[in-house]
């Protein structure tokens, strides 16, 4: 009976804290994300600044790659000697 009195002490203190969390800073992963909604239904969720930047980079990376293949060049068709 005393482990269930201390585990219902504890969840209800835990849930009245997690209630006075106002703002969350997180990796915005869905899973993480559901979670502190769930658990911390007063907080603001914001993406934490190393993920958000990790993702800009990753993106502009991509887009350099993607921009800096060489282009094929096309190869002229001499008409008058058909080679």
């Amino acid at each position: 009976m005393r482990f269930e009195n201390c585990a219902i002490s504890l969840k209800a203190w835990l849930t009245l804290r997690l209630e006075q969390i106002q703002e969350v800073s997180i990796d915005l992963w869905s899973p993480y994300k559901s979670l502190v909604e769930e658990l911390m239904p007063n907080a603001n969720v914001t993406a934490d600044r190393f993920h958000v930047m990790k993702q800009v980079n990753d993106e502009l990376a991509h887009d350099n790659v993607a921009h800096s293949k060489p282009k094929t060049a096309s190869v002229p068709v001499h008409t008058a000697c058909g080679c």
